[in-house]
């Protein structure tokens, strides 16, 4: 609760300015919204939502003469199970901690302000969750981890992966996850040809990204070949909700990509006055649910 005694600072007329820091400091652009670039949003309905797989349809077989052409089927693949979570905060501010506010601090467009500021906070450390737990906590509708050395290739009994031991950031590190991708297989065991688009790491890693994918040459080297990487217009997304400060994630375009953030309850922001105190209470509160479908299209490495 923000009463007169622990709003003093707004109390005070001798101040020139009363600055609030983190506020005004979230910028979607600059920070590049994990969620907005490389999420699926979607609606729901349900008290929670399932995803599917379908899997069929692999090379085509010769047809002899006389013969029918051999018979291909869709079966059912594995399912993800989306459970939706409620999001809430709020704030209560007393009738006279309002009257005697001296900056405009604790009027209802403010605490608006700083509730639709933690709503964005909510969202991308949400979404950078999923990325840091990816080698654990985030699972795929095979029951894997996002990263796995194991995951099952359904109609061939054989296994892929989309990680590695734990390498620093670096060229050669990069032009694995690229090659990862392009040769991950499908459920009937196809090369899928998945092409890299974006690096997504911490802020701690963004300079050595942006040496290694846009020098004109090849970083670190004493020759003069040329940085093929370059050429790929790869998008570095630097995100400061990444907890880990050496994991790096390499993405396909977004469209390829089979995860989801369903957003079950729009935000809902509320104003009201206390009928015995005065006391404005201010909340949002908003429910939604996110995760991986499928792994494809991903590589991730924990660095070192």
């Amino acid at each position: 609760m923000e009463t007169r005694s622990t709003m003093q600072n707004s109390l005070d007329k001798t101040l020139n300015s009363l600055i609030e820091i983190g506020l005004k400091n979230f910028n979607k652009t600059e920070h590049g919204m994990i969620l907005d670039k490389t999420y699926h949003r979607t609606t729901s309905k349900h008290a929670y939502e399932k995803d599917g797989m379908l899997i069929g349809g692999g090379l085509l077989l010769p047809k002899y003469e006389g013969l029918t052409p051999q018979q291909d089927s869709l079966t059912d693949g594995d399912k993800k199970t989306y459970t939706h979570t409620t999001y809430s905060a709020y704030f209560r501010v007393t009738m006279e901690a309002v009257q005697d506010d001296m900056f405009a601090v604790l009027d209802r467009k403010s605490y608006t302000q700083r509730l639709n500021h933690m709503l964005m906070l909510t969202y991308e450390y949400s979404m950078g969750g999923d990325y840091d737990g990816g080698y654990t906590t985030t699972t795929t509708a095979d029951g894997y981890s996002l990263y796995n050395a194991s995951h099952p290739i359904q109609r061939t009994g054989l296994t892929a992966s989309n990680t590695s031991t734990p390498t620093a950031l670096s060229e050669t590190s990069i032009k694995a996850a690229r090659l990862n991708l392009k040769r991950t297989l499908s459920p009937e065991g196809m090369p899928m040809g998945y092409v890299l688009k974006t690096l997504l790491v911490p802020p701690e890693l963004y300079d050595t990204a942006d040496i290694i994918i846009n020098s004109s040459k090849r970083a670190g080297t004493s020759d003069n070949d040329k940085n093929t990487l370059q050429s790929d217009n790869l998008e570095i997304l630097e995100s400061p909700f990444l907890s880990s400060t050496t994991g790096y994630h390499c993405l396909s375009s977004k469209s390829l990509l089979a995860n989801k953030f369903y957003m079950r309850m729009e935000p809902f922001y509320s104003s009201k006055t206390d009928d015995l105190t005065g006391d404005q209470i201010h909340m949002v509160v908003v429910r939604f649910s996110h995760g991986w479908t499928d792994w494809r299209g991903t590589y991730g490495n924990e660095g070192a």
